[in-house]
């Protein structure tokens, strides 16, 4: 697939989406910087990063549409930043180049998504970074750190440029990949090997024979179709106004599945969250506030939900004005039972159970979720269980 990517028969241009992991977003992290890349056969041509990073597009849209519902606790705009709101990578994807061309931006072949997490692997490889109009020296054991406060702290407030650091940051380290030579390649292909199953890296191209190339090299991230009787857990965070937290908040999983005597299945999934910052540390010591969703098989019915809360901040309701988003009408549908505080909404080929999480530093919380399956295992039809 390497070759179509990188331009080897005409050039490409792509639409760059540098997450933050740290702010944990569904397709990877909250979109703080992009770039548009121009690739031709395996070189860089250009590279354009605005310096006031996503929100560049955001003063650019000219039709508002309603974000939604938990995201109008920060938006009540359907913002280009907040679109990667589908844990499915293309439907994100889609959703981003249409307020891309909402806002009138130039034509791209496609998405790329690269985690702040992957960048850290590239600092391994080519080592410090000397960064002498800032003061700073990047490794891969400061680069968060270094980074936020960069970005959000230190930056010429009056020419509003929060984002020029990492486009500087990003100009260097490519150049200095342009020229490790031969030695770095392998480690340079290992870590990109590495970054595929952790979803580091994610792809989406509007051509669809190399979208296919895509899926097939597992760089989608797409939401695979399930089969028949096939049970699915898919748990999808996303911190809205919790602050830099996720690196310091730890998900310990359990599931159980029963088959009872009459072929029925019952699922129950244990979500222990732990706050593992310090109150009031930079970045990392704020109240880590989340929408988790939790996705099954289609039609699964809930039993039980305990632990979900009610958010703590007041919800911002949109103008009347602003229009719906057709994409996001399944979820208005959803049902929400107020006593358990959780919604229950088919999206595609699933059904999540959607509720707020919100975890102090030094607190542990704990989500219980007990359902039941939508197909049973009977004396008539013998199946092998499996979850994927």
């Amino acid at each position: 697939v390497l070759p179509a990517l990188l331009g080897h028969d005409h050039p490409m241009r792509y639409l760059v989406l540098f997450q933050n992991d740290a702010e944990a977003r569904p397709t990877g992290g909250f979109i703080g910087s992009i770039g548009i890349v121009d690739i031709e056969k395996g070189n860089v041509r250009k590279i354009y990063m605005p310096t006031g990073g996503s929100y560049d597009v955001q003063g650019a849209l000219r039709v508002n549409y309603r974000s939604p519902e938990p995201l109008q606790y920060v938006n009540p705009r359907f913002e280009f930043h907040d679109a990667n709101w589908w844990p499915d990578f293309p439907t994100s994807a889609r959703k981003l180049l249409a307020l891309w061309d909402n806002a009138q931006e130039p034509t791209v072949d496609g998405v790329i998504a690269v985690n702040a997490s992957f960048f850290e692997r590239l600092l391994t490889i080519v080592g410090p970074v000397e960064m002498p109009a800032y003061g700073k020296r990047i490794d891969a054991e400061n680069f968060f750190f270094e980074t936020q406060k960069a970005v959000e702290l230190e930056y010429d407030r009056k020419a509003n440029t929060p984002k020029k650091f990492l486009r500087d940051l990003a100009t260097v380290v490519i150049e200095k990949l342009g020229v490790s030579g031969n030695a770095a390649l392998l480690p340079i292909a290992l870590a990109f090997l590495d970054a595929i199953p952790e979803r580091d890296i994610q792809a989406y191209l509007i051509d669809p024979a190399l979208q296919q190339k895509v899926v097939g090299a597992r760089l989608s991230g797409a939401f695979m179709p399930l089969a028949p009787s096939e049970d699915a857990l898919r748990i999808v965070r996303t911190n809205i106004g919790g602050g830099k937290t996720d690196h310091v908040v730890r998900d310990t999983v359990t599931h159980t599945t029963t088959i009872a005597d009459d072929g029925s299945i019952e699922d129950q999934v244990t979500i222990t969250r732990v706050h593992n910052g310090k109150r009031g540390a930079l970045f990392q010591g704020a109240r880590s506030r989340d929408f988790l969703r939790v996705y099954v098989p289609k039609g699964a019915t809930l039993i039980r939900a305990d632990g979900f809360s009610l958010p703590t901040r007041a919800r911002e309701i949109p103008p009347e004005e602003y229009r719906d988003d057709p994409d996001l009408a399944y979820f208005r549908t959803g049902a929400i039972d107020p006593e358990q505080r959780v919604q229950v909404t088919t999206e595609g080929d699933r059904t999540f159970f959607g509720g707020w999480v919100e975890v102090n530093p030094g607190e542990i919380k704990t989500i219980a979720l007990t359902y039941r399956l939508p197909f049973s295992f009977t004396k008539e039809r013998v199946a092998t269980y499996r979850l994927r």
